[in-house]
């Protein structure tokens, strides 16, 4: 299991001194017609709209440092939807950037559950205390009595630089779980039926020393494992990944692929590991590792991977 060496893309623009929005986010209410954002204190604030759900001004400070900030809200019965940012608008400034929250939460008739948030802060609202870019979703669904959740995590840093600035660091972080899936088979678990597959990779200034992380490899053997294994190494400010898959069945029947059953195991518990580290700064290739006899990883490293994950 190979992934692309290439990070995701994300465009910045030139980051400056300045640390966050002009003013804290989220100072507004709506009862569902016009904003109500009172002028934040040593500013002056104009009004260019204020309708439902959407508020435009520009702030201005003591100063002369000018902002337009955009608000947008909307709501129904199946969610929300909050928009705020914040533009520099001073005359014959040169500071690029944008400071800018969304949240949405959305819940369809079957009760799927979908969040959303994004946190964007770069140019002159570049916070170096924080990420410069965050996306956080978390989707939850049940459907004919399996459960499904699925989160994404995905953080970016920036420093001040040339223009559109420069990454300094990395870290994203998918989780998928499966619960009960076995009941769309002809043989459903009697006890506890879990799925889980996590893949996270972290480079830059998020990798702040050199390690190694070692799995087991070889055939399949008395213990039930294999895959290649070996060492993988990695130096400060590499980009490197992991990925695991865990399974745990309890009580699905053995000698057959339904429900993932047959994998591994006795006793009618169907147990199943799935390991893989790479250094994606390299041209060495990954590292993997698979037991039919456990579910948790076998290896892990913190940092610069976080917390070893679990089956849930």
């Amino acid at each position: 299991m190979k992934y692309t060496k290439r990070a995701i893309a994300v465009i910045f623009l030139p980051l400056t001194t300045l640390a966050g929005p002009p003013v804290p986010y989220d100072n507004w209410n709506t009862g569902g017609g016009p904003i109500d954002a009172p002028c934040p204190s040593g500013y002056t604030c104009e009004e260019n709209v204020n309708d439902q759900g959407i508020l435009q001004r520009i702030l201005i400070d003591a100063n002369g440092r000018r902002h337009v900030q955009l608000i947008i809200y909307d709501s129904n019965a199946q969610g929300t939807l909050a928009i705020e940012s914040f533009v520099d608008a001073t005359e014959n400034s040169a500071q690029n950037g944008i400071a800018l929250k969304q949240t949405l939460t959305a819940t369809d008739a079957a009760g799927t559950q979908l969040t959303v948030n994004a946190l964007i802060n770069t140019g002159w609202a570049l916070d170096p205390t924080s990420p410069a870019l965050r996306m956080e979703q978390t989707l939850t669904q049940n459907d004919r009595g399996v459960g499904f959740s699925s989160t994404f995590r995905y953080e970016v840093d920036r420093a001040p630089g040339s223009e559109g600035g420069n990454t300094t660091g990395t870290f994203l972080d998918i989780r998928q779980d499966l619960v009960d899936s076995s009941v769309l088979t002809d043989n459903p678990a009697t006890g506890q039926d879990l799925y889980s597959f996590v893949l996270r990779q972290v480079g830059g200034d998020r990798v702040t020393q050199g390690g190694t992380v070692s799995l087991a490899g070889g055939g399949m053997g008395m213990m039930g494992g294999g895959g290649r294994g070996g060492t993988l190494s990695w130096q400060a400010g590499d980009t490197v990944q992991a990925i695991w898959v865990g399974q745990l069945c309890e009580g699905c029947q053995q000698g057959g692929m339904g429900g993932m059953g047959g994998m591994g195991g006795s006793g009618g518990t169907v147990t199943f590991s799935y390991q893989a580290f790479d250094n994606l700064s390299d041209t060495a290739g990954d590292i993997t590792s698979y037991s039919l006899n456990n579910t948790d990883p076998s290896s892990w490293a913190d940092p610069p991977f976080g917390t070893m994950p679990t089956l849930q």
